[in-house]
């Protein structure tokens, strides 16, 4: 037989679902609008963003606590988007590389002719 939470503790949960969607409606423009700043692509800000909620709900659900929300969702945004470009320089570096090998050494494709 599953366990039923009391009543108290479902309203807890219904105060918290609540509060979180005032402070969503509050600044999801002003995030999407940041992490679309930090990336020039809009499925990988999408993905961010959506991450950022995601980890946010996960902190409050858990019980933790957060004193300054804004502060909160735009730090959250800014360390995926650090972890977004840490997986991305390697495979950038690496066709660097590989370019230069076919290309040669003293080839840069992007200078100018």
């Amino acid at each position: 037989m599953p366990l039923q939470e009391s009543a108290p503790q479902e309203r807890i949960k219904d105060d918290k679902a609540r509060q979180l969607d005032k402070l969503f409606r509050e600044h999801e423009q002003a995030l999407y609008r940041y992490v679309r700043y930090l990336s020039d692509s809009p499925s990988m800000a999408e993905d961010i963003y959506q991450e950022t909620w995601l980890r946010v709900a996960q902190h409050i659900a858990r019980g933790g606590r957060i004193r300054n929300f804004k502060n909160f969702i735009f730090m959250t945004a800014a360390n995926l988007f650090r972890d977004e470009l840490r997986m991305f320089i390697p495979i950038f570096l690496k066709r660097i590389m590989l370019a230069r090998k076919i290309y040669g050494e003293n080839h840069d494709r992007f200078q100018e002719q």
